[in-house]
């Protein structure tokens, strides 16, 4: 695939960078404050409207060929590094869940692949604590 237009005449990379519109923004509540964010549904959506052939991939693989997940001293799933490919450019991300979250497993694929797609300027304008320019 090449960096060019998957709808219309907008490349790959405009495609990535268009803001949500506020109906897609989730509140997080985090610190006694609150994040706005987006899910992953919303998050995968973007990524096939922008490259319908996108992958991810752990960084790592276990000894059963599965995600090699980062464990805690008490064998809890926390975090996993991905790879993720969106119009030929691969970039790395980090998802990480608490120990003891429910379905951390699922929880660490959507985390990984928000934190890996915002190296791509997917929802960068909720990341910034300042006006980001979209052109």
């Amino acid at each position: 695939m090449t960096a060019k237009a998957t709808a219309g005449d907008k490349s790959v990379w405009e495609i990535l960078r268009e803001p949500f519109p506020p109906e897609l923004i989730d509140k997080l509540p985090k610190g006694g404050t609150t994040l706005d964010y987006v899910g992953h549904a919303a998050v995968t959506d973007r990524l096939l409207k922008a490259d319908p052939q996108w992958n991810w991939e752990p960084l790592a693989l276990d000894e059963h060929g599965l995600p090699a997940f980062t464990r805690n001293s008490s064998g809890q799933a926390v975090g996993l590094w991905i790879k993720l490919t969106i119009g030929g450019v691969t970039r790395l991300g980090c998802g990480t869940v608490a120990p003891g979250a429910f379905d951390a497993e699922k929880q660490l694929i959507g985390d990984a692949l928000r934190n890996a797609a915002m190296r791509f300027g997917v929802a960068l304008d909720l990341w910034s604590k300042s006006d980001l320019y979209f052109e």
